[in-house]
């Protein structure tokens, strides 16, 4: 089941009622068991593949499936540096970049163990890309949104991502995306 996913993020407990069926019954100490469904392939986004969709295993498991979707987001344009190397890279010190993160001018991303990092594609030559703060005044607290949001195709701006149309310099274009995003 391979399909094209347009301006949308998976919704892993509606896939989940949509593609296993009846539910097994499970003994309750096997949660990790209970959540997975037998026998179906599952789609998971990947946003390198630019909005094209990739297999799960056959038994699929929601938090395996949640660990592939983060791999994906985090390699994507580039990868991520440390927010070390994010400070020098702009030429501010740490504390500098840690405001532009609690005020939303910069993207970051969690990793499992609390630790964050800076995707690299939101850096243009002379330092943070135009529009992106103005993106994410408008977008909600969540990170992995902020990550969604700027590397997934949106149908009205013909497929493009709101991070290519700040590439392009079509700030406006992309905030009003945001926006719409966050209505």
């Amino acid at each position: 089941m391979s399909t094209t996913l347009k301006n949308e993020c998976v919704d892993f407990d509606a896939a989940l009622r949509r593609n296993s069926g009846p539910r097994p019954k499970m003994k309750p100490a096997s949660v990790t068991r209970s959540r997975r469904a037998r026998g179906k392939a599952v789609a998971i986004p990947s946003p390198k593949d630019r909005g094209v969709v990739i297999k799960a295993k056959q038994d699929w498991d929601p938090y395996e499936a949640g660990r592939i979707l983060v791999r994906n987001f985090a390699r994507a344009e580039g990868g991520s540096i440390s927010r070390t190397k994010a400070a020098a890279r702009l030429g501010i010190r740490p504390e500098e970049l840690n405001h532009l993160i609690r005020t939303k001018r910069l993207v970051v991303m969690a990793d499992s163990k609390g630790r964050f990092h800076v995707p690299v594609w939101q850096f243009g030559p002379t330092g943070i890309l135009p529009g992106i703060s103005d993106c994410l005044r408008h977008l909600g607290a969540d990170y992995w949104g902020h990550m969604r949001f700027f590397l997934t195709p949106v149908e009205t701006a013909n497929g493009r991502t709101p991070l290519e149309l700040l590439r392009k310099n079509r700030i406006a274009e992309a905030v009003t995306i945001a926006s719409e995003t966050s209505a």
